[in-house]
Protein backbone atom coordinates (compact mmCIF):
# COMPACT_ATOMS: atom_id res chain seq x y z
CA UNK A 1 0.00 0.00 0.00
CA UNK A 2 1.54 3.39 -0.89
CA UNK A 3 1.99 5.73 1.78
CA UNK A 4 0.66 9.41 1.21
CA UNK A 5 3.12 12.34 0.64
CA UNK A 6 3.14 14.89 3.60
CA UNK A 7 1.94 17.61 1.38
CA UNK A 8 -1.39 14.97 0.10
CA UNK A 9 -1.73 14.70 3.97
CA UNK A 10 -1.85 18.42 4.45
CA UNK A 11 -4.05 18.98 1.44
CA UNK A 12 -6.42 16.46 2.99
CA UNK A 13 -6.07 17.17 6.13
CA UNK A 14 -6.88 21.44 4.85
CA UNK A 15 -10.24 19.79 3.00
CA UNK A 16 -11.20 17.85 6.48
CA UNK A 17 -10.78 20.88 8.72
CA UNK A 18 -12.78 23.62 6.02
CA UNK A 19 -15.33 21.10 5.87
CA UNK A 20 -15.65 20.68 9.74
CA UNK A 21 -15.33 24.20 10.53
CA UNK A 22 -18.24 25.19 8.13
CA UNK A 23 -20.17 22.67 10.21
CA UNK A 24 -19.51 24.13 13.61
CA UNK A 25 -20.61 27.58 12.37
CA UNK A 26 -23.52 26.22 10.68
CA UNK A 27 -24.48 24.52 14.07
CA UNK A 28 -23.47 27.48 15.98
CA UNK A 29 -26.27 29.81 13.96
CA UNK A 30 -28.57 26.94 14.21
CA UNK A 31 -28.13 26.87 17.93
CA UNK A 32 -28.67 30.49 18.50
CA UNK A 33 -31.88 30.93 16.03
CA UNK A 34 -33.43 27.51 17.03
CA UNK A 35 -32.15 28.44 20.97
CA UNK A 36 -31.46 24.84 21.20
CA UNK A 37 -28.83 23.30 23.64
CA UNK A 38 -28.43 19.88 21.87
CA UNK A 39 -27.26 21.57 19.48
CA UNK A 40 -25.03 23.84 20.85
CA UNK A 41 -23.50 21.09 23.10
CA UNK A 42 -22.42 19.36 19.24
CA UNK A 43 -20.92 22.21 18.21
CA UNK A 44 -18.55 21.92 21.82
CA UNK A 45 -17.87 17.98 20.96
CA UNK A 46 -17.33 18.85 17.21
CA UNK A 47 -14.69 21.87 18.72
CA UNK A 48 -12.67 18.46 20.30
CA UNK A 49 -12.35 17.13 17.25
CA UNK A 50 -11.52 19.79 14.89
CA UNK A 51 -8.55 20.57 18.16
CA UNK A 52 -7.78 17.43 17.38
CA UNK A 53 -7.28 17.57 13.43
CA UNK A 54 -5.16 21.10 13.88
CA UNK A 55 -2.80 18.99 15.79
CA UNK A 56 -2.76 16.54 13.21
CA UNK A 57 -2.47 19.31 10.45
CA UNK A 58 -0.04 21.16 12.71
CA UNK A 59 2.63 18.21 12.77
CA UNK A 60 2.14 17.54 9.45
CA UNK A 61 2.95 21.05 8.40
CA UNK A 62 6.41 20.99 10.72
CA UNK A 63 7.00 17.67 9.27
CA UNK A 64 7.15 18.85 5.81
CA UNK A 65 9.50 21.86 7.20
CA UNK A 66 11.97 19.34 8.76
CA UNK A 67 12.27 17.08 5.89
CA UNK A 68 12.79 19.53 2.74
CA UNK A 69 15.89 21.60 2.97
CA UNK A 70 14.90 23.61 0.64
CA UNK A 71 11.32 24.31 1.71
CA UNK A 72 10.07 28.48 1.43
CA UNK A 73 10.23 29.27 4.96
CA UNK A 74 7.46 31.69 4.08
CA UNK A 75 5.03 28.87 2.70
CA UNK A 76 5.51 27.26 5.59
CA UNK A 77 4.55 30.19 7.99
CA UNK A 78 1.85 30.95 5.69
CA UNK A 79 0.26 27.30 6.27
CA UNK A 80 0.11 27.54 9.93
CA UNK A 81 -1.46 31.18 9.84
CA UNK A 82 -4.06 28.85 7.67
CA UNK A 83 -4.78 26.65 10.36
CA UNK A 84 -4.65 29.14 13.16
CA UNK A 85 -7.21 31.00 11.44
CA UNK A 86 -9.38 27.67 11.01
CA UNK A 87 -9.26 27.58 14.87
CA UNK A 88 -10.00 30.72 15.53
CA UNK A 89 -13.26 30.52 13.66
CA UNK A 90 -14.39 27.37 15.30
CA UNK A 91 -13.53 28.79 18.91
CA UNK A 92 -15.91 31.74 17.66
CA UNK A 93 -18.57 29.00 16.72
CA UNK A 94 -17.97 27.48 20.06
CA UNK A 95 -18.56 30.57 21.98
CA UNK A 96 -21.61 31.03 19.93
CA UNK A 97 -22.76 28.02 21.54
CA UNK A 98 -21.59 28.30 24.64
CA UNK A 99 -24.45 31.61 25.12
CA UNK A 100 -26.92 29.36 24.80
CA UNK A 101 -25.34 26.91 27.16
CA UNK A 102 -25.19 30.01 29.67
CA UNK A 103 -28.95 30.21 29.50
CA UNK A 104 -28.85 33.25 27.49
CA UNK A 105 -31.67 33.39 25.81
CA UNK A 106 -32.04 34.49 21.87
CA UNK A 107 -33.86 37.76 20.26
CA UNK A 108 -37.54 37.20 18.96
CA UNK A 109 -36.03 38.80 16.00
CA UNK A 110 -34.19 35.33 15.55
CA UNK A 111 -37.02 33.53 16.66
CA UNK A 112 -38.95 35.30 13.55
CA UNK A 113 -35.74 34.07 11.17
CA UNK A 114 -36.53 30.29 12.66
CA UNK A 115 -40.46 30.87 11.66
CA UNK A 116 -39.36 31.99 7.83
CA UNK A 117 -39.20 28.08 6.61
CA UNK A 118 -35.26 28.70 6.29
CA UNK A 119 -33.28 25.46 6.32
CA UNK A 120 -31.60 24.71 9.38
CA UNK A 121 -29.25 22.20 10.72
CA UNK A 122 -30.18 20.49 14.42
CA UNK A 123 -29.43 17.40 16.13
CA UNK A 124 -31.22 13.98 17.12
CA UNK A 125 -30.10 11.52 19.75
CA UNK A 126 -31.59 8.10 18.38
CA UNK A 127 -33.45 6.18 21.73
CA UNK A 128 -33.93 2.72 22.19
CA UNK A 129 -37.20 2.73 21.45
CA UNK A 130 -36.95 4.89 18.51
CA UNK A 131 -38.29 3.34 14.95
CA UNK A 132 -34.97 4.46 13.72
CA UNK A 133 -32.81 2.69 16.09
CA UNK A 134 -31.03 -0.68 14.34
CA UNK A 135 -31.81 -0.22 11.23
CA UNK A 136 -30.15 1.71 8.21
CA UNK A 137 -30.70 5.10 7.25
CA UNK A 138 -31.83 3.73 3.41
CA UNK A 139 -34.77 1.94 5.66
CA UNK A 140 -35.67 4.18 7.34
CA UNK A 141 -36.36 6.77 4.41
CA UNK A 142 -35.66 9.22 6.89
CA UNK A 143 -34.08 11.33 4.41
CA UNK A 144 -36.87 11.00 1.70
CA UNK A 145 -40.00 11.41 4.30
CA UNK A 146 -38.94 14.31 5.70
CA UNK A 147 -36.83 15.75 2.81
CA UNK A 148 -33.55 16.13 4.89
CA UNK A 149 -29.73 15.21 4.52
CA UNK A 150 -27.96 13.75 7.75
CA UNK A 151 -24.49 15.50 7.75
CA UNK A 152 -22.96 13.69 10.13
CA UNK A 153 -23.42 11.31 12.57
CA UNK A 154 -21.73 10.95 16.41
CA UNK A 155 -21.25 7.72 17.96
CA UNK A 156 -19.82 7.87 21.33
CA UNK A 157 -16.64 9.82 20.31
CA UNK A 158 -16.57 8.63 16.87
CA UNK A 159 -17.59 11.34 14.03
CA UNK A 160 -18.83 9.90 10.93
CA UNK A 161 -19.45 11.97 8.33
CA UNK A 162 -21.91 11.98 5.24
CA UNK A 163 -22.45 8.70 6.13
CA UNK A 164 -23.50 5.71 3.47
CA UNK A 165 -27.14 4.32 2.90
CA UNK A 166 -25.91 1.23 4.48
CA UNK A 167 -25.12 3.03 8.26
CA UNK A 168 -26.98 1.33 10.53
CA UNK A 169 -28.31 3.59 13.22
CA UNK A 170 -27.98 2.46 16.35
CA UNK A 171 -29.52 3.71 19.84
CA UNK A 172 -27.53 7.13 21.75
CA UNK A 173 -26.08 7.62 18.11
CA UNK A 174 -26.51 11.56 17.39
CA UNK A 175 -27.73 12.33 14.01
CA UNK A 176 -26.63 16.06 12.56
CA UNK A 177 -29.22 16.73 9.95
CA UNK A 178 -29.75 19.31 7.69
CA UNK A 179 -33.58 20.49 6.76
CA UNK A 180 -36.50 22.61 7.52
CA UNK A 181 -38.21 23.56 10.81
CA UNK A 182 -41.18 21.77 10.36
CA UNK A 183 -39.45 18.77 9.55
CA UNK A 184 -36.89 19.21 12.32
CA UNK A 185 -39.73 19.18 15.26
CA UNK A 186 -41.39 15.77 13.16
CA UNK A 187 -37.68 14.46 13.92
CA UNK A 188 -37.07 14.88 17.14
CA UNK A 189 -40.71 12.90 17.78
CA UNK A 190 -39.33 9.94 15.77
CA UNK A 191 -36.18 9.98 16.99
CA UNK A 192 -36.52 9.64 20.81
Amino acid sequence: MLRKSVEESIQSLIVELKDKVELMVDLAYSALILNDRDIANEVLEMEEYVDWLLLQYEDAVLSLAFRKAEINKLQIIGLLRFGKSLEEIADSAAKMAETILRGLHTHRILAKVAEEGEEFISVFKIGAKSPLANKTIKSTEIEKKFDVHIIAIRRGNQWIFNPQEDFILRPGDVLIIRGFTEALDDLKEISK
